[in-house]
């Protein structure tokens, strides 16, 4: 079956909402309701296409209706303003405001959307976003009937906003709640409930329109009536500012998501790297060589003390493999153990110069960094006697530096640079500083923060 276009749902929506709202003015009755429950299912509709979890749909549900209540209101202001007339005007007001709200709704799904599996979580969170909505519809067109005072909802609103510290106190006392429950939900042995989130709304915001009332200088007695109404504005405005902080931090906190799994990819290729580049048919090939010569010509003490800095090398390896960061004195000893067997491969062809201050030693690198830079000046330089490779490893307090001469290959040697560019983000990551390269005709130098 052929997947129904996303401009047929909102352009199909916005005729049914402007149909519903004639239907409703002929049969006599409120279209509150009716129109509310269809930009409900609108926006469910959506955030399924894009891919959003359960929770973020529902945040997107309570903005979506109070924001798209506000636009409706504005624009049949506008459409009343070029025709009055009592069905085509409310039917054209709240066709615009589906199309509007369909295609914006659309755009933040292609920036936001993220995939979630659904658990019951997710469910009462969805539902209690409807339950919200639909509330807070029944609660606006209380404002319209005789319960209210004709402008009483503008006088609540009014008051209301006229507070700016009540507004700045309830986002604060909102933001400290949310970090109470993501602290209290990390703990893994309890969570703050649908039910605890709901509780918290309801309470500060009865609160929020007490003090109000008490501070509004009026003059006037206490009224429940009164009450209520500044209860509805507060209910509604704590809605619309826990959703958009649930938000902002949810869009955070799945962009550090999405960081850390790359950084965890990240390492993982790395890892893979750096062990087929020990564990590669040549590198093997040459070591077992390099073992049978030994043999071949008496030297037993030699090839005994090749095995054990080859078994090194392996075990410095195995031992960090997930280790975000080592001492420097440690990675010395591995760098010295690996030059040892590349010395007696390419014998007067390769030379290791090492100035490394003592009070360096205990600072950290990242793993292998400076193993795989003497690894890139073997793999991508020509090694002779005549025309010797020397690599120069030095500190300051503040990097290491490793340098090389330049005697490229006259067939110059496949890279896909993924090793060092995943040095790079480590780098930049856990130091702030960046990992400095520096190439001139004769030599090519690299400077990685010490840690």
């Amino acid at each position: 079956m052929a997947r129904v276009p996303t401009s047929t749902i909102i352009h199909g929506f916005a005729l049914l909402h402007a149909a519903t709202a004639i239907a409703c003015r002929m049969a006599g009755i409120g279209d509150e309701l009716m129109l509310t429950t269809l930009t409900v299912i609108l926006t469910t509709f959506l955030c399924i296409r894009y891919g959003q979890s359960v929770e973020f749909s529902s945040i997107v549900l309570i903005i979506a209706n109070i924001l798209g209540y506000a636009l409706g209101t504005g624009i049949a202001a506008l459409v009343r303003l070029a025709m009055d007339h009592p069905l085509a005007s409310p039917a054209i007001a709240t066709f615009l405001t589906t199309e509007l709200m369909g295609w914006g709704l659309v755009v933040f799904m292609n920036r936001f959307a993220v995939r979630k599996q659904v658990d019951r979580t997710g469910l009462s969170w969805l539902m209690a976003a409807v339950a919200v909505i639909l509330g807070i519809r029944i609660v606006m067109s209380l404002f319209s009937s005789s319960l209210f005072g004709e402008g009483s909802f503008l006088e609540a609103v009014s008051a209301y906003m006229g507070n700016p510290i009540m507004l700045l106190s309830l986002t604060g006392l909102t933001i400290l709640f949310m970090e109470h429950a993501k602290r209290v939900n990390a703990e893994g042995t309890r969570r703050i409930t649908v039910l605890g989130m709901g509780t918290f709304v309801l309470a500060i915001s009865a609160l929020s329109a007490l003090i109000v009332e008490l501070t509004s200088g009026s003059g006037n007695p206490f009224s429940w009536e009164r009450f209520l109404e500044l209860s509805s504005v507060a209910l509604i405005a704590e809605a619309l500012i826990y959703s958009i902080i649930y938000m902002v931090e949810y869009a955070i906190d799945a962009r550090r998501n999405a960081d850390r799994e790359k950084d965890r990819a990240d390492l993982a290729k790395f890892q893979y790297l750096n062990l087929k580049q020990q564990l590669n048919p040549h590198f093997l090939f040459n070591s077992l060589n390099i073992l049978d010569a030994l043999v071949l010509d008496g030297k037993p003490d030699e090839a005994s003390t090749y095995i054990h800095k080859l078994s090194g090398i392996y075990r410095y390896m195995l031992k960090n493999e997930d280790a975000a960061t080592v001492p420097l004195h440690d990675e010395m000893t591995y760098v010295g153990m690996y030059t040892d067997l590349l010395k007696v491969r390419f014998q007067d062809g390769f030379s290791v110069e090492a100035d490394i201050r003592d009070e360096d030693l205990g600072r950290h690198v990242v793993p292998c960094s400076v193993q795989l830079l003497i690894e890139n000046a073997t793999k991508h330089n020509s090694i002779q006697p005549g025309a010797p490779l020397c690599v120069r490893i030095s500190s300051d307090g503040e990097y290491v530096t490793v340098s090389n001469n330049l005697n490229p290959r006259l067939t110059p040697s496949q890279s896909t640079g993924m090793g060092l560019s995943y040095i790079k983000r480590q780098y930049g990551g856990r130091s702030g500083k960046e990992v400095a390269i520096h190439k001139t005709g004769t030599t090519y130098t690299v400077k990685l923060p010490l840690l």
